[in-house]
């Protein structure tokens, strides 16, 4: 559903990238900027893509559909994409899919919604639909759904004049049931994204009246997934070559909070995590807790009419929420709230200290939305909106690819 932006970042933003997607694919590799955006750029036909998968999961004969029922590791997605791309692109899927180890498997059919096509004989081709998904886009939105609870963490180094350093944990659900990242079909079809759990933990150096007091910011995000639905579709005219549809489009309600979140409950989709109050500062003399919450809904859907011209060039369209911030971070942390416990003599008054902490944390508010933001986007998600692309409407019945 979301397209990625192009990932033209700095080395804090490009090192993120790096430990994300190295992360998900189970490899251990180092890719510049440049090998990203040629897989980015790189356009595939994706029934092109399941024949050449099929073969490496030695599926001789049948449907795309057989293709979907069954799984695949990260390994064998990759080499399916690096037997149908060239250049440069190619020898980076290579580089990925000789160096994946683990991942767990992915369920195809999690991925792919192929409707009534689904039924075509392998090899037969989706009769030019579905040619302009990016290699990149289905790399990661596979990689996220592999297990379907993908958990990591990471430690990143931040460059930033009182931080000391910001750990991140991630898990992945799966998308609700009855709608892939990618599906062909009538009025109805559902498209969804994964569900998305983040907890980052920036880690600030103390001073002034904090002394050697370090200063956590504990932080959790819950991105519910987007949802697309085509409400209408009409065939291709010799005035609309491509046809044109409309997409009824929503994007995942966000919730950003300062708290302590459960390990245990972190990853268990099924069921709300549980989430305790920040430790900010637990030092001999001086405890520090807060709490805070922001969110971010859009209930209704929006409607996107995508004309042939749209279609044609591949023309992503957006939905934003109404309540959408231009710095969460800075939104949470307008609503701090603190309690602090003194427990010697000799330190600054409450009020003093509450003063101090915020003080240190609202200038690194930039720093905290761009990892959020380059997190998300490295998953092809983004806060508060949905991007959506229409491949191509065909009828044989009316069709929507999308």
């Amino acid at each position: 559903m979301s397209l990625f932006h192009r990932l033209a970042v700095g080395a804090f933003a490009g090192g993120l990238v790096n430990g994300v997607l190295n992360a998900l694919l189970g490899t251990n590799v180092s890719l510049s900027l440049v090998d990203y955006n040629s897989l980015l750029d790189v356009k595939i036909d994706s029934f092109a893509f399941l024949d050449a998968l099929a073969q490496r999961l030695h599926i001789v004969a049948g449907t795309y559909d057989d293709v979907l029922a069954a799984e695949a590791d990260q390994g064998d997605i990759a080499a399916a994409l690096a037997a149908i791309l060239d250049g440069n692109a190619q020898l980076v899927a290579h580089k990925l899919a000789n160096s994946v180890s683990g991942g767990g498997p992915v369920a195809l059919a999690s991925l792919f919604d192929l409707g009534d096509l689904g039924r075509l004989d392998l090899k037969s081709g989706g009769q030019n639909l579905f040619t302009s998904v990016s290699a990149l886009q289905m790399l990661v939105a596979s990689a996220g759904l592999s297990d379907g609870d993908h958990q990591i963490d990471l430690d990143l180094a931040a460059n930033v004049p009182g931080l000391a350093g910001i750990s991140l944990k991630l898990a992945v659900g799966e998308p609700p049931q009855g709608g892939g990242w990618f599906a062909i079909g009538p009025q109805g079809t559902v498209v969804r994204t994964a569900q998305v759990r983040l907890a980052p933990t920036a880690h600030l150096l103390g001073g002034g009246i904090l002394g050697n007091a370090g200063v956590t910011l504990p932080l959790y995000l819950e991105l519910a997934h987007a949802e697309a639905v085509v409400s209408k579709a009409t065939c291709p005219t010799t005035a609309s070559p491509r046809g044109t549809a409309t997409i009824a489009a929503r994007p995942g309600v966000a919730r950003l909070i300062l708290g302590e979140v459960d390990a245990n409950s972190f990853g268990a989709f099924a069921s709300k995590p549980r989430i305790g109050d920040a430790q900010l500062i637990n030092a001999l003399l001086l405890k520090v807790t807060g709490s805070a919450m922001v969110e971010i809904a859009q209930t209704r859907p929006q409607s996107l009419d995508f004309s042939a011209a749209d279609i044609e060039a591949g023309r992503v369209k957006s939905v934003h929420t109404q309540t959408i911030v231009s710095s969460l971070i800075g939104s949470l942390l307008g609503d701090l709230k603190l309690n602090v416990r003194t427990l010697g003599l000799g330190l600054a008054s409450p009020a003093l200290i509450t003063q101090a902490i915020k003080g240190l944390v609202r200038p690194l508010a930039p720093t905290l939305d761009l990892t959020i933001e380059t997190l998300l986007k490295t998953l092809g998600l983004s806060l508060g909106e949905a991007d959506v692309q229409v491949y191509g409407v065909k009828c044989i019945e009316p069709v929507l690819v999308g």
